[in-house]
């Protein structure tokens, strides 16, 4: 019965919404913002109900639905990205694949050779780290999480 939900309960920390699937109309929902529904939509947007059809976020974690579920909904599945586990102990290891530990690696020496002005020794490792960053910020983008949410 809610029109928001909070992202924080997820089971893993929430990053990015993805996409949300409603298992009861078996559609994707189709992601709006508030702006485009108070401009387009009827004045209460927020107060009407029935199967959910849009999706939006309003802030960083409150997922908002429209129309809004007029009964506890089961089975809205949310694919959202999520915040890796802290690597805390000494033989912890990413969460990725392990061709990139190096960019790691390369990161923290080219940060710590410019913390020394070291800057040619800085720049060798940088480049280094350059190299890797694009096929890491591609595999970031494609990790996903899947959370099934009950009572929506």
């Amino acid at each position: 019965k809610l029109t928001y939900y909070d992202l924080r309960n997820l089971p893993e920390p929430f990053l990015s919404l993805r996409r949300c699937w409603n298992t009861t109309t078996q559609k994707w929902l189709m992601p709006t913002d508030p702006r485009e529904m108070d401009y387009h939509a009827f004045r209460q947007w927020e107060t009407i109900t029935g199967q959910p059809e849009k999706y939006l976020l309003r802030g960083n974690w409150w997922l908002g639905l429209w129309p809004k579920p007029a009964v506890d909904q089961q089975g809205l599945r949310v694919n959202y990205t999520a915040v890796p586990p802290a690597m805390e102990n000494a033989d912890d290891i990413p969460d990725f694949p392990q061709e990139y530990h190096f960019a790691l690696v390369d990161y923290a020496l080219s940060d710590l050779y410019s913390q020394q002005r070291e800057t040619k020794k800085a720049l060798k490792y940088w480049n280094q780290y350059k190299g890797y960053e694009e096929g890491l910020r591609q595999y970031v983008e494609r990790r996903q999480a899947l959370a099934k949410l009950n009572r929506m």
